[in-house]
């Protein structure tokens, strides 16, 4: 039996081998900040002190881990966990902070094997160094996946609330000009240039998450727009293109970020009245034009007096006129395709519309009854409709 020292084994080798890298936190601090400096792009935008102050308390969580031979529980990796808020806002991705983790453990490895070997400690030592890194490596990066996911999301809340605000103000004329410019570069659009405010809905059919994914298609919208559950609103350089998600859209007129208060409330116009009847599509004033000004008011009132009432004193067959009358009208007074959408016989047509006129007191022929019917259909669609009834509120 010879008479040196015994060798260390077991747990005793590993708590030796972390003492003695402890005495090399500084080196092996270095050393790791290089390997992921160079390998990283990403990570030169992180502060120098920041991504020591990092490293240095991943080092000091694996040392405590190898000299007590146990992994600390999830809770402990908190502190380290802490950085991932800061390393979003910096524009690293969850995929180099895990890899740069990595590289730091094993960094860490390749020191404990270098201190082992030294110390001539056997295999058995290095193994369970070994186990102990991977394990700490694994309870790790469960943590930054964990924190990483609650700080994208948390970002992701900040930067909805940054564009929806910025759009509020845009349309409610609150900005001055040199924030509006700023605060328009910032988020991706040209201050200078003119922009179609839009409001979107997803109709019954439709799916909201659907409409959100396609509005962040730079295929589909050119421009800044905010997603709200069914609805959506925004500054567009052009129409939305190739929506496959049933929406209305309505697109107000170009305008300067300055003078989009005025443009927004056609927009607004514009999507009350296309609203109302449920139809997929883009709509311009263009579409709409006097179907813009129609509400239900005592004007409404007083044509439904004048034409709906008298109909309604015969009943069922009454409201057949109405449906007849309203879809001659939409089909300009054209006979044939009215009857056909019907599935009557022109004939019928004709005869249901000589019994309204009776009825009615009125002409078909006069241009003041073709407006004030068109005016008044459109105006009782608004009442059962419009964004603001009973019956919309309970639309997505």
């Amino acid at each position: 039996m010879g008479g040196g020292a015994s060798v260390p084994d077991g747990a005793a080798g590993v708590h030796l081998v972390a003492d003695r890298m402890s005495e090399a936190i500084g080196r092996i601090t270095a050393t790791t900040i290089e390997s992921i400096v160079d390998e990283l792009p990403s990570y030169r935008r992180v502060p120098a002190h920041d991504l020591e102050r990092s490293i240095a308390q991943n080092l000091k969580t694996a040392l405590a881990a190898l000299e007590s031979g146990r992994v600390a529980a999830e809770r402990d990796f908190l502190a380290a966990a802490a950085v991932v808020p800061a390393r979003v806002e910096e524009g690293v991705s969850i995929e180099d902070v895990i890899r740069a983790y990595r590289m730091s453990i094993s960094v860490i490895e390749n020191e404990f094997v270098t201190v082992a070997t030294g110390l001539a400690l056997p295999a058995s030592v290095v193994l369970a160094g070994h186990r102990i890194l991977w394990a700490v490596s694994d309870r790790y990066t469960a943590s930054i996946v964990a924190a990483f996911r609650q700080a994208d999301l948390s970002k992701a809340v900040r930067e909805h609330q940054r564009r929806m605000d910025f759009v509020g103000d845009v349309i409610a004329g609150t900005v001055d000009e040199p924030t509006l410019r700023l605060r328009a570069t910032s988020l991706g659009l040209d201050p200078a240039a003119t922009y179609h405010p839009v409001r979107i809905r997803v109709l019954d059919d439709g799916d909201a998450e659907s409409m959100q994914y396609e509005l962040r298609n730079p295929q589909v919208v050119s421009g800044l727009v905010v997603p709200h559950g069914a609805d959506a609103f925004g500054l567009v350089s052009h129409a939305p293109r190739s929506m496959t998600v049933p929406s209305v859209v309505a697109l107000g007129p170009a305008a300067t970020l300055a003078d989009m208060p005025a443009a927004s409330e056609v927009a607004d116009r514009v999507f009350d009245s296309a609203w109302v009847h449920r139809r997929p599509g883009v709509y311009q004033f263009v579409d709409l034009t006097w179907r813009t000004v129609v509400r239900w008011d005592d004007v409404g009132v007083a044509l439904a007096r004048r034409y709906i009432d008298p109909c309604v004193a015969h009943g069922e067959f009454g409201q057949i006129l109405l449906d007849t009358v309203r879809a001659y009208l939409e089909d300009d007074r054209r006979s044939i395709p009215t009857a056909r959408k019907l599935s009557i016989h022109p004939n019928t047509l004709r005869y249901r519309i000589q019994r309204f006129e009776q009825i009615a007191s009125c002409s078909l022929d006069a241009t003041a009854t073709i407006v004030e019917l068109a005016w008044l259909f459109e105006a009782v669609a608004w009442r059962t409709g419009s964004p603001d009834s009973e019956e919309s509120r309970e639309q997505p």
